[in-house]
């Protein structure tokens, strides 16, 4: 067959790699999580869970069927419950169906959760960087060296400040490779469910966003936005059954503080 067919350039090069570099890659996760949890016992106090306070404490209130969005709440369980004790409040400034995809992390206590987050996060960008290189590798001989883009993220400065922090930009990079990966091998309702991940910061997409839709409707593959559309009415739907003023709740929110004052990183 006729290397630039349609039928090859779909192909997952994922299909083409041996047992033993999949062994590779799982011994490679196992070890580098091994490294992490033996790491974490001398992490200074409140690694990866400065940001996660504000999205635990959100998502435990609406788990309560409470108003996440008020500050005086927020304030009593982030001082109760995390041990937050600075003099202010934590709040996300998140699209309400956000806080729905944490309402799992907040049946842990603080402490656990914030551990699942990052250990979370890691494999977020582990997980990621790997399929990545590995799925757009131009040749199979350069599959073996996924591990060099995993060790240059690793070392970037920003990556370590979103495992410190426990930002949740990484879903933004899961939801983008996810998608890539699924809309070339022609998954398009999944890649539409992944790329619904991006919304959980949609300042650092809106750039890509327009793009990404203008390719979808140019080459007519409606599943993407029936995936898109679908996950994020599934998670309203279960804030809404939680809170049926999730809207409200945040708009109110919104209207007192000054969001679009905030400058995006785009």
């Amino acid at each position: 067959m006729d290397q630039d067919s349609p039928t090859n350039e779909l192909r997952d090069p994922l299909s083409q790699t041996s047992w033993r570099q999949r062994i590779l890659l799982a011994a490679t996760i196992l070890l580098a999580l091994a490294v992490l949890i033996i790491l974490l016992p001398n992490l200074p106090d409140r690694t990866g869970k400065l940001d996660f306070t504000a999205y635990w404490s959100t998502s435990y209130l609406l788990s309560k069927g409470e108003n996440y969005a008020d500050a005086g709440a927020l304030r009593e369980v982030q001082i109760a419950l995390t041990g937050w004790n600075n003099d202010f409040t934590l709040k996300l400034w998140n699209l309400p169906w956000v806080v729905v995809w944490f309402i799992p992390l907040a049946l842990f206590d603080f402490d656990s959760a914030g551990l699942l987050w990052l250990l979370a996060n890691f494999l977020l960008l582990f997980v990621s960087i790997a399929l990545y290189w590995r799925a757009y590798a131009t040749k199979p001989s350069t599959y073996r060296w996924f591990w060099l883009p995993i060790l240059a993220a690793l070392i970037f400065p920003s990556t370590i400040l979103v495992f410190i922090f426990g930002q949740v930009g990484l879903l933004v990079l899961a939801g983008l490779v996810g998608f890539l990966l699924l809309y070339r091998n022609s998954h398009d309702f999944s890649a539409g469910i992944l790329l619904s991940l991006t919304t959980v910061k949609p300042h650092l997409v809106y750039l890509t966003l327009p793009l990404v839709f203008l390719l979808i409707i140019r080459s007519r593959r409606w599943k993407v936005i029936a995936g898109f559309g679908f996950f994020l009415l599934v998670s309203t739907i279960v804030g809404l059954l939680f809170r049926p003023s999730l809207f409200s709740d945040y708009f109110a929110q919104t209207s007192q503080g000054n969001l679009l004052a905030w400058q995006s990183s785009t």
